[in-house]
């Protein structure tokens, strides 16, 4: 359908169309659909604007749980560590106070070792004690050797096993160090 507003009379359609609105009622009822519409495209975009939010809060809060129970968990195995040291210092402290020489001796050389150094074996010797252990490192052995200068390295070197940084050394450590 053409149609010139200037020199055409308006189409019978058109025309209806203008009548139809010219009534007070129909007004009305479209200004109220028209308000009806942008008040629920008002309240559709707070409610998409709030659920943007909260997903975006959740997500945060999922971070911080798994970051907090990344650090429960490393808590708790170093608690259950510390629960380990502890029962081993409690049994080494009732050896040292049971009285017997030999068991403050041992516990008396155990205190001059290195945290990441261990004994294997033990022999008396006449002028002290010949040591057999494994250490994670040499930097655990020179810690050792630093502690007190008169034990003498006999040997060291790296253990078969699977671990490469354990080292397996022997060492003589005179008796005075451990009256």
């Amino acid at each position: 359908m053409r149609f010139n507003y200037l020199r055409d009379a308006p189409p019978e359609v058109i025309e209806r169309l203008r009548a139809l609105c010219a009534t007070t009622q129909v007004r009305g009822l479209l200004s109220f659909l028209a308000t009806a519409a942008g008040v629920l495209v008002c309240a559709g975009s707070l409610e998409a604007m709030h659920l943007r939010a909260a997903r975006v809060a959740l997500a945060d809060a999922q971070v911080r749980l798994d970051r907090s129970s990344i650090a429960v968990a490393a808590l708790d195995a170093q608690a259950r560590r510390l629960r380990a040291w502890m029962v081993l210092d409690r049994r080494l402290r009732d050896i040292r106070t049971s009285g017997a020489g030999a068991a403050m001796r041992l516990t008396l050389l155990a205190d001059r070792l290195p945290a990441r150094m261990w004994l294997t074996s033990m022999a008396t010797a006449s002028d002290g004690y010949e040591l057999d252990g494994r250490a994670l490192g040499l930097a655990q052995v020179g810690r050792a050797l630093d502690a007190d200068p008169a034990i003498q390295l006999e040997t060291v070197h790296a253990s078969r096993g699977q671990d490469t940084r354990i080292v397996d050394f022997q060492m003589h450590v005179p008796v005075p160090c451990c009256r």
